[in-house]
């Protein structure tokens, strides 16, 4: 009876030592994922940063709606602000999809603004890096979401209130 105890607790023992383990896999993974997010809202706030010379320029040009300004001004406020990923990288393509409007505009006197131009030309530098840490962020996204779905991770994951993560 004793040996039967002892190999249940044994059991037991190793159940909850696989259990932990598999949870700092886990947790490995997310935190991986976190890293990731902050790459990205470090390139967030670099193109925050790089807005008010293309708020200038439209300044400079009173051409344009003031919707479309103030547009802008509140989508840039928003680069800064805490929260998740996908809500900032909307609001980052709403940024780009406003100022590819504004400099697609026929009307446009921007297209001969060399300051314009220079930091649109930084934006897109900044742009390129993004969709790489971006590449990243769901590259870790997507492994945390496959250990976590496939057997023992969902176990795992239910029993520590784990959840999955979106992609952008």
């Amino acid at each position: 009876m004793t040996n039967l105890i002892l190999i249940i607790g044994a059991l037991l023992f190793l159940l909850i030592l696989w259990t932990l383990t598999y949870r700092g896999v886990l947790k490995h993974h997310f935190v991986a994922t976190e890293k990731s997010t902050e790459q990205i809202d470090g390139k967030f706030l670099q193109m925050h940063d790089k807005l008010p010379y293309l708020l200038e320029a439209l300044n400079e040009h009173g051409e344009f709606k003031e919707i479309k300004k103030k547009g802008l001004i509140e989508l840039r406020a928003s680069l800064a602000k805490k929260g998740s990923p996908t809500e900032k990288n909307n609001q980052y393509e709403a940024i780009k999809d406003l100022l590819n409007k504004i400099l697609n505009d026929p009307s446009s006197k921007l297209k001969k603004d060399t300051g314009f131009l220079e930091a649109r030309a930084e934006m897109r530098d900044l742009d390129d890096e993004l969709r790489l840490v971006k590449k990243n962020y769901n590259e870790h996204v997507r492994e945390y979401n496959s250990k976590l779905i496939k057997f023992p991770g969902n176990l795992v994951g239910n029993l520590f209130r784990m959840s999955s993560l979106h992609e952008l």
